[in-house]
Formats: structure tokens, C-alpha cells, sequence
């Protein structure tokens, strides 16, 4: 992904989520925060139904 893809985002969590975060990148889960909040953001998507087609591209299956 080209860094002109991305976009930065900042947000606040709690002390609790950020040990969290940490531990599961501590263990090997995770290379990175980024990685790990990355893949919860396409869990989360793909609960709701949403589909990653391309890397700006998002389906949701209500507007297909």
C-alpha cells in the first residue's frame, strides 16, 4: 500500500485497550499496533458485512 493511500488517525483508548495492544504485540500476535488495530478494524468490517474489494474500495451488501 502506497503511503498516498493512507491516511493518519488519532484516536484516545483507554489504559486498559493499549496494555492490551501492547501485550498482543509482546506475544507475537502482532508486528505492530497498526497491524493489530488494522486487522480488528477488517474483523469488525466483515462482521457488518462490509468487503474490502481494493485498498479505497468498500461493498456493503445492503447497497450491492
Amino acid at each position: 500500500m502506497s503511503a498516498r493511500m493512507r491516511e493518519r488517525l488519532t484516536i484516545r483508548i483507554t489504559k486498559k485497550h493499549m496494555h492490551c495492544l501492547d501485550r498482543l504485540v509482546e506475544a507475537g500476535v502482532y508486528n505492530s499496533r497498526n497491524v493489530d488495530i488494522r486487522d480488528t478494524l477488517r474483523i469488525l468490517f466483515e462482521h457488518y458485512g462490509f468487503k474490502l474489494l481494493e485498498e479505497d474500495n468498500l461493498t456493503h451488501p445492503r447497497r450491492s
